[in-house]
């Protein structure tokens, strides 16, 4: 499980050519972080298989999801049979690019809590939530 919390991070400048900026199958919590100018021809710059997570009070900016096309997503979560949560509070996402849906949901068993949620000036080559599974929205 990786916790960043009770600290201001910025990410930034970052260029991935890896198959996810973020391992799949970790715990993430994420908290005050900056997600800016990062570019990923991965299939998602974060990807949770099976797993929990949290972002509150985060920003996404100026972000490149320029993977191939028809997989290359700045956030794929997909949850087990027995469900997963994903929380998102206080998101702010802007200018950001992707080759295919800007976020997607998979899985059987999806909770997914979002409050306070900012999306501005974003293009992508699908829609912006792609829902592929039974989710529960809080």
């Amino acid at each position: 499980m990786i916790n960043y919390f009770n600290n201001y991070i910025n990410l930034y400048n970052i260029s991935s050519s890896r198959e996810y900026l973020f391992s799949d199958e970790s715990t993430y919590t994420f908290a005050i972080v900056e997600f800016n100018d990062i570019i990923t021809s991965s299939k998602s710059m974060i990807e949770i298989t099976y797993k929990n997570a949290s972002f509150n009070n985060c920003t996404f900016k100026n972000i490149l999801c320029i993977g191939e096309s028809e997989d290359s997503s700045l956030i794929t979560f997909t949850s087990s049979d027995y469900g997963n949560t994903l929380n998102m509070n206080g998101i702010t996402i802007e200018k950001c690019n992707s080759n295919d849906d800007f976020i997607v949901f998979e899985g059987n068993n999806s909770t997914i809590n979002i409050s306070d949620l900012t999306v501005n000036e974003i293009s992508s080559y699908g829609s912006l939530m792609n829902i592929k599974s039974k989710v529960n929205f809080q």
